[in-house]
């Protein structure tokens, strides 16, 4: 709508665009749509790139794969339309992968420093009610730490806003 808005008022285009989502939106449901999509940003003078990435690939200790679009406005300029279609080529974000030991510890991302008041009163906070189906999450999913000392060398699941699922991106465990 915001594009649209943008060509009835005479708006210049914005030159980048980026879209974020799950990878189901290239699924066999979601396709025709995203294809519509890509169409009208084309329409607009947008090539677009797609890559589905996974964040441990970029040094995040998180197995998360998302699909991006990178759309940018050439317009009908030739020149600068193959310029930018030559380096999507020459720098394909999908052939980045790491070795596990090249992923930034986990540690650098949990505040497992409970001395920290502010850290404690989270953790407290967000610590769900142990109840049978907890007691599952607890025994099947992974854990990052115990107490206040992680473990390194793990790679979290899919970070969620809902923890009190199964799987979920795994535990911090106290003793």
């Amino acid at each position: 709508r915001l594009l649209k808005d943008y060509c009835n008022i005479g708006k210049k285009m914005p030159k980048f665009l980026l879209m974020e989502n799950v990878s189901a939106i290239l699924s066999k449901r979601n396709i025709g749509n995203f294809r519509m999509w890509q169409s009208f940003l084309e329409n607009l003078g947008y090539i677009n790139q797609v890559y589905t990435l996974n964040s441990k690939n970029f040094h995040i200790p998180q197995n998360r794969q998302r699909t991006f679009m990178v759309s940018v406005l050439v317009g009908e300029d030739i020149k600068k339309r193959n310029a930018v279609e030559e380096y999507f080529f020459e720098n394909n974000l999908e052939n980045i992968y790491l070795d596990d030991s090249e992923i930034h510890p986990i540690g650098k991302f949990l505040r497992l420093d409970y001395s920290n008041a502010v850290y404690k009163r989270e953790a407290i906070e967000s610590t769900p009610n142990y109840t049978p189906s907890r007691v599952k999450i607890f025994e099947t999913n992974k854990i990052l730490a115990v107490d206040n000392v992680s473990n390194d060398t793990m790679i979290a699941n899919t970070v969620t806003t809902k923890q009190d699922r199964n799987p979920n991106s795994g535990l911090i465990e106290f003793r």
